[in-house]
């Protein structure tokens, strides 16, 4: 998990405030996500 972590910080740290909003928004916007997928982010919380 530590690994992902680190990976996904050193993207960010690439991306402007911009870019980083819009990767959010279309995120935010995925309304077609299966309940299994679901489960299975909770489960990594």
């Amino acid at each position: 998990m530590m690994l992902g972590m680190k990976k996904g910080q050193s993207i960010l740290e690439l991306m402007d405030n911009s870019e980083i909003k819009a990767v959010v928004s279309e995120i935010r916007s995925l309304s077609a996500v299966s309940p299994e997928f679901q489960k299975q982010q909770l489960g990594r919380v």
